[in-house]
């Protein structure tokens, strides 16, 4: 689990991932609220805080559901692109079903306003 021998150190700790991860946007981490919640508590530690912010020897290391918000923004970059070029009809061959490409088309939209695809 993640240890924090201080204030300090869990501070630093959510500057370096937690601000940068998609899933603490408004500091509302799931995960950091576990911690904080069963710290102290070994059977929580051992069975779900260590392995979701594991040890690496004395420091703790990359939280297992961190993601970076930069890299959604390229991800959405990349799918916006398959996107327009879907709608440009760049996609679009002989042997392109057309469910197929409103499912592309439909998931692309969902996800770039917001929804998980």
């Amino acid at each position: 689990m993640g240890y924090f021998s201080n204030g300090s150190e869990g501070a630093q700790y959510q500057a370096e991932f937690c601000e940068n991860c998609v899933h603490d946007d408004h500091q509302d981490c799931p995960i950091w609220a576990l911690h904080l919640i069963y710290n102290g508590n070994e059977e929580m530690e051992q069975n779900v805080l260590n392995p979701l912010i594991p040890r690496d020897g004395i420091w703790n290391a990359q939280c297992k559901l961190y993601v970076a918000k930069d890299e959604i923004e390229e991800r959405h970059e990349a799918l916006r692109s398959i996107r327009d070029a879907a709608r440009g009809d760049l996609l679009i061959t002989d042997s392109t079903p057309s469910g197929i490409l409103a499912a592309i088309l439909e998931t692309a939209d969902r996800v770039l306003e917001g929804g998980r695809g």
